[in-house]
């Protein structure tokens, strides 16, 4: 088995961790590669496995890391949060030797693909948890419609709105009083933050609807 070795290095422990991990991997598996500064060009290696050290943020920003080729993700928790990352080193330690043969399960997250045109260009940004669209500085209201598989759903002026996959309603859909949807639902959620509304309230609908 080939394994990637990811993280944020900058975050406290993660360096000194990572340290303690690699001669444990070093014996029982390759390591395709070990990034601690979320720079490296992954497509250039090949691997079975990503073992990501640090929390949530980090397992989201090596799921952008690795683009459209995606593996499996092994999150050991040196963050605050654990939604995602939920195994402790010690935990990790003891499982690699059924990790390697093979032994587990694999829940898959829905993806999503943000495309921001303009009269002159167009971008597509890849992510696992969350869009959101906002006003920039000086902040002020925006207009906001809503489209989904080309119907109009509501229109309202507001902060911004928030759509989000389930792993990203954990996040800023919560704080803005969105619901929290199960991880392996193919479901968004749309979530208005300060709308200058009564009326409108956070919505779910399937992932397989262009919005």
């Amino acid at each position: 088995m080939r394994i990637f070795v990811l993280g944020n290095g900058q975050r406290p422990g993660v360096k000194e961790e990572a340290e303690r991990l690699l001669p444990l991997l070093r014996n029982h598996c390759d390591i395709a590669a070990v990034d601690l500064t979320q720079q490296l060009d992954l497509d250039r290696y090949a691997a079975d496995v990503a073992l990501v050290l640090g929390g949530d943020g980090s397992i989201l920003r090596a799921g952008r890391q690795m683009g459209y080729r995606q593996l499996p993700v092994l999150g050991i928790n040196l963050g605050k949060l654990g939604f995602l990352a939920d195994l402790s080193l010690d935990e990790a330690c003891c499982c690699l030797p059924r990790i390697i043969l093979g032994e587990y399960g694999i829940t898959r997250h829905l993806m999503y693909e943000c495309v921001v045109e303009s009269p002159t260009s167009s971008q597509t940004f890849l992510g696992l948890n969350e869009v959101v669209v906002r006003s920039g500085p000086p902040f002020h209201l925006i207009d906001v419609e809503l489209d989904i598989d080309g119907e109009q759903v509501a229109t309202f002026s507001g902060d911004g709105v928030i759509v989000s996959t389930p792993v990203g309603s954990t996040a800023q859909n919560l704080s803005a009083g969105g619901p929290i949807l199960r991880q392996d639902l193919q479901a968004f959620v749309i979530t208005p933050f300060c709308p200058h509304t009564l009326t409108y309230r956070p919505l779910v609908d399937s992932a397989d609807r262009p919005y």
